[in-house]
């Protein structure tokens, strides 16, 4: 039963970014976040199609490599099929990593080693930006359930393992810790809402997205 309901809702998914342009639309907002920073060399874990790397100006960064487990070709940026727990750079490459929607997407056990590599590959002073989808918000930003978020991570895990592609999103507490205990300093955090989706002005309107956020842009810096 649950098989046959992910399979409509990644059709309407689907759907609704041929209609709108969703993905792009969203890129284009997460980068807004960070549109003031200037980069010489800049790292996409999880990079999918490379939607960031269009969003970026033509002259910065210079560097633009994007990680992936597909294989894909890069216009704009180089494309490097890698797992982002085990990353195939010198130290100190980058001056700044995004993950940009992907904790989500690795497994809890291999946590730890990813933010090792994010520490290991950002340059002293250099900038980690992260993605986070409020795992607390009404309804649950992977699956679409409705307070999905609120159960334990296994359900998760349980739920999404026939396709590999989701585990569990963790908590802004879980990702700030992270963060701090592996050498960053909390730069900033921002809430964002939902203007790349069809019906956002309402929620804004109301006060939605102030109660609950669809999800945070976080900053560290190293």
């Amino acid at each position: 039963m649950y098989n046959l309901y992910d399979n409509v809702r990644r059709y309407l998914a689907n759907l609704l970014d041929r209609k709108c342009n969703v993905w792009l639309e969203r890129m284009r907002y997460f980068r807004s976040f960070f549109s003031h920073y200037h980069f010489d060399s800049i790292l996409d874990l999880g990079c999918g199609s490379g939607l960031l790397f269009l969003c970026l100006s033509n002259d910065t960064p210079k560097l633009r490599v994007g990680v992936d487990l597909v294989k894909r070709v890069g216009k704009h940026y180089q494309h490097i099929v890698s797992d982002a727990t085990q990353l195939p750079f010198k130290n100190e490459t980058f001056s700044a990593v995004a993950a940009l929607s992907i904790l989500e997407h690795i497994p809890i056990d291999r946590r730890e080693n990813f933010w090792n590599e994010v520490k290991r590959v950002t340059q002293k002073d250099g900038m980690v930006i992260v993605q986070l989808p409020n795992r607390y918000f009404p309804i649950e930003s992977h699956s679409y359930l409705p307070f999905f978020g609120f159960l334990p991570s296994c359900v998760h895990s349980f739920a999404y393992g026939a396709h590999g592609d989701y585990t569990a999103v963790p908590s802004l507490r879980n990702v700030v810790d992270a963060l701090q205990r592996h050498g960053f300093r909390l730069h900033s955090i921002f809430r964002y809402k939902a203007p790349f989706l069809p019906f956002p002005k309402l929620l804004d309107k109301i006060g939605f997205f102030r109660i609950f956020p669809l999800g945070y842009m976080i900053f560290g810096c190293k």
